[in-house]
């Protein structure tokens, strides 16, 4: 994600759309879709920002077809930093604003 953007990338659509097939060619698989941001701006901001990153891939899923009851989100803020850094580069950055998704079933 782009910095305070919750919108979906346009390179992101690829990776999206493969988990698309994966999930409309394993109907039995439910995933939940966790996004994260950066360290910058507060906590309760990152939080509102994450889970609408997360809300926003849920969104993209939904209207490619691929069930509700397959998808559920969570936003985890900054909670969870892949890169711990007080002045981070625009790479750690870009690293730390992401989205996972866990296989539940």
């Amino acid at each position: 994600f782009d910095f305070n953007k919750s919108s979906v990338k346009k390179e992101s659509e690829l990776s999206l759309n493969k988990i698309v097939e994966v999930l409309k060619n394993n109907s039995n698989m439910s995933i939940t879709i966790n996004a994260h941001t950066d360290n910058k701006g507060s906590e309760t901001y990152n939080q509102t920002l994450s889970e609408t990153r997360a809300k926003a891939a849920y969104q993209y899923l939904l209207k490619k077809g691929v069930p509700e009851t397959q998808l559920a989100y969570k936003g985890f803020g900054e909670s969870e930093l892949l890169e711990k850094c007080e002045k981070c580069t625009a790479k750690q950055d870009q690293t730390n604003r992401r989205v996972e998704f866990k296989i539940v079933k």
